[in-house]
């Protein structure tokens, strides 16, 4: 599906690591969007829905043993199904009068000796006068590929003004902090040429520091001027993948008996259960008003320079060393009816009923208390009674937040 030419836009698979990593494949045509691409299982809508992606459907809940072909229309047919028909249709075609045992194991590896797959599964078939029985198992799991251990991602590339180069962050290892450039010269912090220059128009402009690598950023001395080009983090380097880790379990049924000359009985039923998890670079901490909202006090034990920072950029690998969410997702769904002719003519009926079920549950790490943050960097002082840090009401007030 991936190579078909009308596939495009931001479906989600194994290789969308942030905002993806659910386990969820699914399906884009014509850039139109996941919920405008309807996905049929024998021309019957499917209820593999993906959490929160506005009712995509995920086709790894359709069993892939028992699929016989797929058919793709490219074209829009919202007028036969509705909106989410807008950008096409792709209808999974599902093997019939199958007779018999197939099973097949996979294992394989990347050239890198990483992204180990394994994938194992079992179908049995077997056919009668009036119908046929088709049972299914299938066991996948595949390992993660770091974006660090690739050429092509190990460096966050980045296009601008037509020219193609190295970007980063300045949410930086050692911080970024605006301050005025009295202060940090009142405070002996090493002020150069990739400092702000003070002008007619603005005879004192701030400074942009960063603590000098290797120094406890105690004393102003400690801090010298932020460089825009070299003082930057590279994020894909440091916990980003190219290929999220996953591991699905699955086990279907299908079949179909015939009741009478006319009419015919059919089921199929579906269990699917995903384990997979994304990971992404340690959380990034802006301290602005736009972003996260929690200034510097100049009160806090960890401010040498006595203003409030209301500018502060810092990667918190150093306490945080990556944000990964979990994801545990199970699907069930099983469509059952009757379909058959009225007579000998050409005119046919069909009805059935559908459920579907697909709880996820999900772990999240990485991330800070936003409220403990802000206490965290507010005013401060070491508690007389057992030398320790403690967050404080006022300077000099010695009860705790």
């Amino acid at each position: 599906m991936q190579r078909t030419p009308a596939i495009a836009g931001a479906a989600t698979n194994p290789q969308v690591n942030n905002g993806g990593g659910a386990g969820a494949a699914t399906i884009d045509l014509r850039g139109l969007g996941v919920n405008r691409s309807l996905v049929l299982v024998d021309g019957r809508r499917w209820i593999g829905t993906v959490s929160n992606a506005n009712g995509a459907v995920d086709v790894n809940s359709i069993p892939m043993a028992a699929i016989e072909r797929v058919e793709v229309l490219k074209d829009g047919a919202s007028a036969i199904y509705g909106s989410d028909a807008i950008g096409g249709v792709v209808n999974f075609i599902l093997r019939k009068d199958f007779d018999g045992l197939e099973a097949s194991a996979y294992y394989g590896i990347s050239s890198r000796g990483d992204a180990g797959t394994q994938r194992f599964d079992a179908t049995f078939g077997m056919t009668g006068e009036k119908g046929n029985l088709i049972l299914g198992a299938s066991y996948d799991k595949e390992d993660s590929v770091s974006a660090a251990d690739r050429a092509y991602s190990s460096q966050p590339y980045q296009l601008y003004a037509g020219e193609k180069g190295i970007g980063g962050t300045s949410r930086i290892l050692t911080g970024r902090y605006v301050l005025p450039r009295d202060v940090a010269l009142a405070r002996g912090a090493t002020l150069d040429a990739n400092c702000a220059q003070p002008s007619a128009a603005n005879p004192n402009p701030n400074v942009v520091l960063t603590r000098i690598d290797g120094r406890p950023g105690t004393s102003g001395s400690d801090f010298r001027c932020f460089n825009g080009q070299t003082d930057v983090y590279n994020f894909q380097a440091d916990g980003n993948l190219n290929l999220t880790p996953q591991e699905r379990t699955s086990m279907f049924v299908s079949g179909n008996y015939r009741l009478s000359q006319h009419v015919e009985a059919f089921l199929l039923g579906s269990w699917l259960k995903t384990e997979s998890s994304f990971f992404i670079a340690p959380l990034p901490f802006d301290g602005r008003a736009a972003v996260d909202n929690v200034p510097i006090s100049k009160d806090s034990i960890y401010n040498p320079f006595g203003v409030d920072i209301t500018d502060a950029r810092l990667r918190l690998r150093d306490f945080i060393p990556t944000r990964t969410t979990r994801f545990e997702t199970d699907t069930y769904q099983i469509t059952a009816g009757l379909r058959g002719n009225f007579g000998d003519s050409s005119w046919s009926w069909d009805a059935a009923y559908s459920y579907g079920r697909t709880p996820q549950s999900s772990s999240v790490r990485g991330y800070l208390y936003s409220p403990g943050l802000t206490d965290a960097l507010g005013p401060s002082m070491i508690d007389p009674a057992t030398g320790n840090p403690i967050c404080v009401r006022t300077p000099g007030d010695a009860t705790t937040l």
